[in-house]
């Protein structure tokens, strides 16, 4: 269990490379946050980690 801010999640980071069909999907728009099945954030360009985090936040504190 992760903590951002006072909210807690759990966190799967996946290697899209073992499978080919997450590969196929998602290989030129990674990183890409899922929450419940869908696809809630992605990046078109580049990501730093903490432009990650920082988006991350804003998606968990929306859900409130």
């Amino acid at each position: 269990m992760r903590e951002l801010g006072d909210r807690k999640f759990e966190l799967e980071v996946l290697d899209i490379t073992k499978d080919q069909g997450l590969f196929q999907r998602y290989f030129l728009r990674i990183p890409v946050i899922r929450l419940d099945g869908e696809d809630i954030f992605e990046v078109d360009q580049i990501a730093l980690k903490e432009d990650c985090r920082k988006e991350l936040k804003k998606l968990v504190e929306s859900l409130t």
